[in-house]
């Protein structure tokens, strides 16, 4: 045997043994992302509008309930712990499949702290991209080499009990991207990237976050950078960009220094021609949330979810082309709303 020839036997059963290594190790099966990204891959039409963020806006949006008031297609991009430059990789993940009209971005505070993009939140949405410069060039920002030797060996950071995981892939709703194996006692996978959370919060949860607003420094450096960049690019696509802020519990917002956010991001929008519907302003009158309607410190419970988009779909809808009309719904101010309008977490 030749030496070209044993190199190549060499190459091809190192390939051999890291696809069923992966096979057998890379825990995929109750992967939400997974099957949220091969239904917007596999969408039947085109995605008019996405809606994009980290968990509180996986847990946070209806979709089906937004498209049916919204009057076009709407797809929920929430993936859990995104941050900015997530959003950013995703927003372009789903331009090259459809023609987006409108991102609706979240821009919650508590992404936009870190001075850098995490590695797990990357690889979280990279596992299940398909193959381009988009999906790599994202991965080699993030972590060099090492994202792609990652995602070549995904089995290195997303491993599970390989008896669990054959099993699980043996599945005929496995194969076919079915939704039992995301199906839990709390929460349950509902399509087109929204996930019903039967979790409910109640009196005596702890309500505080790790993160905290810094009045001279609100976002971080690469936060900045990276809204910047996602500005830039919905513009040069044509794509409506509106900033968003899912609804937090008042006992949470309460605890940071939120004022000075709300003046950055306000300006931001101001300066970029861009809206900014901040859903922690609403006036009395238009969504009365409970203790029910979330289910911890950060996340809308199912309920709550359903509820709040359907106040997110009429508001966006007639608010979103008139700046005037957006005065209409929200307070000037965060004291000014706890003050007229708090949510029963701080009755």
């Amino acid at each position: 045997m030749s030496d070209k020839l044993r190199l190549t036997t060499k190459i091809l059963m190192a390939c051999l043994i890291a696809l069923v290594f992966n096979w057998t190790a890379f825990d995929s099966v109750q992967s939400y992302t997974r099957i949220m990204l091969h239904e917007m891959y596999k969408y039947d039409g085109n995605i008019d509008a996405v809606i994009v963020g980290g968990s509180e806006v996986l847990k946070g949006y209806d979709s089906n309930i937004a498209s049916k008031i919204m009057n076009q297609n709407v797809f929920n991009l929430g993936s859990a712990s995104q941050q900015l430059g997530g959003s950013y990789a995703i927003i372009k993940e789903a331009n090259k499949n459809h023609k987006i009209e409108t991102v609706f971005l979240d821009v919650g505070f508590q992404r936009n702290q870190a001075d850098k993009e995490g590695e797990l939140q990357t690889y979280i949405l990279t596992d299940f991209f398909h193959f381009g410069i988009n999906k790599y060039s994202y991965l080699y920002q993030t972590a060099g080499f090492k994202g792609i030797e990652n995602d070549i060996m995904p089995c290195i950071h997303r491993h599970g009990e390989p008896i669990h995981v054959i099993k699980g892939k043996l599945t005929e709703d496995y194969r076919k991207y079915g939704y039992k194996n995301v199906t839990h006692d709390t929460e349950k996978y509902m399509g087109s990237g929204f996930v019903y959370s039967y979790k409910n919060a109640k009196h005596g949860d702890y309500f505080e976050i790790e993160e905290n607003i810094v009045s001279n420094n609100v976002m971080s450096d690469f936060a900045k950078r990276k809204l910047k960049e996602i500005t830039n690019y919905c513009y040069q696509n044509d794509i409506k960009l509106v900033l968003i802020e899912t609804p937090l519990p008042d006992a949470t917002l309460s605890k940071e220094n939120y004022q000075p956010y709300v003046d950055y991001m306000r300006e931001y929008a101001n300066k970029n021609g861009l809206q900014y519907l901040n859903f922690n302003l609403l006036k009395k009158g238009y969504l009365e949330l409970t203790f029910d309607d979330f289910s911890d410190a950060v996340h809308l419970s199912g309920k709550g979810a359903q509820k709040f988009t359907g106040v997110f779909s009429d508001v966006s809808a007639k608010a979103t082309n008139n700046s005037e009309e957006v005065k209409k719904y929200f307070y000037d101010t965060y004291l000014k709303k706890i003050n007229e309008n708090p949510d029963e977490t701080m009755r």
